[in-house]
Parts: structure tokens; sequence; C-alpha cells
């Protein structure tokens, strides 16, 4: 089977242990990392080298700038649109590829997700720039809940990877803490 392209030129490996069920290795998952806090009306500075694969993201302050706490309920809700994102992505492009070949819709079988916590914006956007400079495929979920946020402001709140390994990962996001309601305290 194919690989599959998305974004950043980043590639989800599959293979199908029947015709029309793509299954992922045993050693992949999908990690969803949600800011507990998110900054609004930030600016935004981003620039993809892919000569080096180097991400440059230079956030700042506005005067406008506020942190807005994020409820629990809607924190889970965030990494459950992040996670929705990226198998509707998978499925098309599976989906895709299988009508261009003259197979069967595909099953997508069962992948692992784990949830972790970024403190804020800042950090959340630092692990995105991490991903992308390692060529790890991340699916972005923007929120734009006018009553939390603002009228006509959208906010990263959450980001999953694609199928991926915890090698492939080491060093760039092992050091977030799972995500657990707050009045848990973190997981350990």
């Amino acid at each position: 089977m194919s690989k599959p392209k998305y974004r950043g030129d980043a590639r989800l490996k599959a293979r199908a242990k029947r015709p029309g069920t793509v299954s992922f290795r045993a050693d992949e998952r999908s990690y969803v990392i949600v800011a507990r806090t998110v900054q609004t009306h930030l600016t935004h500075e981003e620039r993809l080298r892919k000569s080096d694969s180097v991400v440059v993201l230079k956030m700042s302050a506005t005067a406008e700038t506020r942190s807005v706490l994020q409820p629990e309920g809607r924190q889970i809700a965030q990494a459950c649109h992040a996670t929705a994102l990226m198998m509707g992505e998978l499925t098309q492009s599976f989906s895709q590829q299988a009508l261009k070949a003259n197979r069967p819709w595909p099953h997508i079988g069962p992948l692992t997700r784990i949830v972790l916590s970024a403190r804020d914006s800042f950090e959340l956007e630092h692990v995105w720039a991490l991903l992308k400079a390692a060529k790890v495929a991340v699916f972005e979920f923007e929120d734009t809940n006018e009553d939390a946020y603002g009228a006509g402001v959208a906010i990263r709140t959450a980001i999953a990877t694609g199928p991926v390994t915890s090698a492939k990962v080491a060093g760039l996001i092992d050091y977030l803490p799972l995500w657990a309601p707050a009045s848990l305290g973190p997981c350990v």
C-alpha cells in the first residue's frame, strides 16, 4: 500500500491486514496535546524552511492579549475535536487511494491515543513547531467560541499527531504531563 502524504510532507504509515482494512503498527499511536490556558490576540510569525526542516515560530502579545483558563470539559472537547480532525483526514486520504486503485472502501483499524497537557498557547505552539520540524503529521484544531475568546477570534486549542512511534517524538513531547482534571493533580 502506498504511503499517504500529509501537511508539511509528513508521511503516515499504514498497512492492510486484509483488503479494505487499514491497520497501524502496534508501536504507533496518536498524541493529542491540549492547552490548559489559551492566550487570545497574539501575533504569529511562522516560517517553514523545507530545505533544512526548520520551523521558526515567533508569537508576541499585543495590547488586547488576555489569558483564558479553559474549563476541564472544554479542554477534553478540544482534544476530541483535534482527534476527529486527524481521523477524518486519514479516512479521506485512504478512501481516495482506494477509489483510485479500485479497491474496497477502507475500514480504519484501532489507533491508541494519548492525551497530553500543555500549560498555555505558547507551549502548545512550541510543541507544534518541534513536531513540524521533525516532519510529524500535525492536525490543528482552532476554536471560535465567542463567549470565551471574543468575536472573530480563532484560537489553536489542541493538536493531534498522525500515527507515530514514541521514538519519533522522543525529546519533543515526552516532558508534557498526561492530561488529567486539575482537581486530581497531574497523572504520574
